[in-house]
This record gives C-alpha cells, structure tokens and sequence, in this order.
C-alpha cells in the first residue's frame, strides 16, 4: 500500500482549518462530548463493539482484567469505582467466574446501563445499591460503608482517576480490601501518548512554559505514587503513614493507541485528556484553536506519539491513522497475613 506524505504542511494546515471549524463556538463540555463520542468511542458502518476507529484501548485492556477476574474466590466481592456503563469491565469477565458488584458512578444513566447489564448475566449480581455519587465522597456514605464493611477482594478504577483525589481514593480502597485482595488502577500513560503531548503543545505554544513544566511534573508525580518505588511521594509510603500494611505492587504497561479516517478526527481525540476544559471558566465558547494542538506535535514531533498509517489490508482499520495512547495497569496487593 502506498502512503502519500501525511504531514505535508498543506495537509496540515487543511486539517488545522476543519478542526478549528468543527469545535467553533462549541462550550468545553459539547467540545468533548463531540470529541469523545464522535471520534473516540465510535464504531464502524456495521456498529462493530468494541470500538472501532477511534481506539483498541478496549481491546487491550481486556485480557489483563479477565487474568484478574479469574483469580477471584467464588462469589468474590468486588467495587466498581467511576463504573461507567460496564462496557470495558463486564466483556472481560468468563462465564464461570461468579462475583458480586459494589457500582460506583455518578451518571446514573451509565450506572443504569451496568444494572441491566449485571441482572442480564446470571453468574454476577449486585451486593448493595449502586451509588451515583462522585468517588471522592466515599467516605462517610452510609450505602458505601455498609457494603465496605465486609470488605472486597478486588476494587477496580478503569480510566476514572483523571478528576479524583488519588491518595484519597487509593487510602479509601485499600484499607477495604479482604487480605490478598488486589486495587487495580488502570489510566493511560500520559507522558508517552497522545493527550499529554496536546496539552503539554497548547501550553507552550500558548506562552505557559511554567503551566507546561507543571503539567509533566504532575504526571510524573502520579506516575511515581502509582509505582513499586518507596520513599516520599510513592504509594507505599501513603499506605504505611496511614497505618495500613506495606502492599505488593505491580505495573504492567499495555500497548494501546487511538486511530482515526482523516487527520482532523484524529487531532479531535486531543482534546479528550481534559484539554477542552483547561483555562476555560463558565459555559462559553472553548478556544477552538485546541482542537489542533495534537496536529502540531504531529507537524513538529511525531515520533513522540509514535505517529503513522496503518497498511496491513487484513487490518480493519487498513487506511487510518494512528497514535499511541499506551495504558498502565497497576495492581494493589494487601498482604494475606494484613
């Protein structure tokens, strides 16, 4: 398969223009909706699940969930934290594994969704009420307290640590878990994918070198608590200060990227890391000039993001483009004996 240059300047610009016209005038939460559901979670002409151009997140996610789901005892307890719809979690959980649901989410459409979902498969089943609350108030919930209380033998958080207090939640799930049960926090590995390089992008080239330093040190900094290193800053030092026992931490890196049919769809899923609501105040218009803050690291520095067309053509997505968006998988052990 031949590939015409894809960053020639003049494509860039061209899809510079469209971007710039498919977000005017939009607020940053319709910028991300537009974002997020129209270019990231999307599917392919004959509605194939998973999702289909816009990411393989999904897809590779899966299998290290399914490891964990099969090693839980029968009728295992298990917390859904920011819980979603269900639709990355409940696909990766076999038949015979048999467990029983705490949801946390505070759409309650979405968790609505997740009931129907649970109550239409006969090996799960919920344990207490599901809460369309916040993750960040937890503690004190009475519903959450009363299902807490026997503890539970995985607390799962996929993708929802962006906009919570992550030492608090991580305090909070720890101190529940049964021994031997396992935290696991799945994000994506912003220092070497495609939303922390839009948003580190926009800031310098917006004159906020000091916002784009402090960016990439909190990155850093939250790559470092949910790590396997001890000393100031890390998970183990949190727990133990907390007086909790030392945990068994381990991180498996997933490789994932995100794809798109033009150059603009893809500068789009930009936007998604939260990029559409930064510096923004009310419900006006968002600086549409955001939308392409993924097509200048593209112009400038593609490898970064690992940038390129996929030609396979046994590959669905034979023709798109493609950026790497990987994922971090890091599992919480408490001890069996604490």
């Amino acid at each position: 398969m031949v590939v015409e240059d894809p960053l020639h300047p003049d494509r860039i610009a061209h899809a510079v223009r469209l971007a710039h016209l498919a977000f005017r005038g939009l607020s940053p939460q319709d910028a991300y909706d537009l974002a997020f559901y129209g270019h990231f979670l999307t599917t392919d002409a004959v509605g194939r699940v998973p999702t289909f151009m816009g990411t393989n997140q999904r897809d590779t996610i899966r299998p290290a969930l399914r490891h964990w789901f099969r090693n839980l005892p029968m009728d295992g307890m298990v917390a859904d934290i920011a819980a979603g719809d269900g639709s990355t979690v409940l696909p990766a959980i076999d038949d015979d594994v048999r467990a029983r649901f705490t949801l946390v989410e505070p759409s309650g459409e979405a968790i609505a969704d997740y009931v129907l979902a649970i109550d239409d498969a006969p090996n799960l089943e919920l344990a207490e009420i599901p809460l369309a609350i916040d993750a960040d108030a937890l503690d004190g919930n009475p519903v959450w307290e009363d299902a807490a209380e026997a503890g539970f033998d995985l607390a799962l958080c996929v993708h929802g640590i962006y906009f919570l207090d992550l030492p608090r939640l991580l305090k909070s799930l720890y101190r529940r878990l049964r021994p031997d049960g396992v935290v696991l926090i799945v994000y994506a590995d912003e220092l070497h994918g495609l939303t922390g390089a839009a948003i580190e992008h926009h800031l310098r080239r917006t004159g906020r070198d000091d916002e784009a330093e402090a960016f990439l040190d909190g990155l850093r900094a939250r790559d470092r608590m949910l790590s396997a290193e001890t000393g100031p800053g890390t998970l183990t030092d949190l727990l133990e200060s907390a007086g909790m026992p030392t945990p068994e931490v381990t991180l498996q890196s997933i490789d994932s990227a995100a794809f798109a049919p033009t150059l603009e769809g893809l500068s789009a899923i930009g936007l998604i890391s939260g990029l559409s609501y930064l510096g923004e105040e009310g419900d006006g218009p968002m600086d549409e000039s955001k939308a392409s803050a993924l097509l200048g690291v593209l112009a400038h520095d593609p490898d970064r993001v690992r940038f390129g067309v996929v030609t396979d053509p046994d590959d669905p997505r034979c023709g798109c483009f493609r950026v790497s968006q990987p994922q971090r998988l890091v599992a919480i052990r408490r001890p069996a004996g604490g």
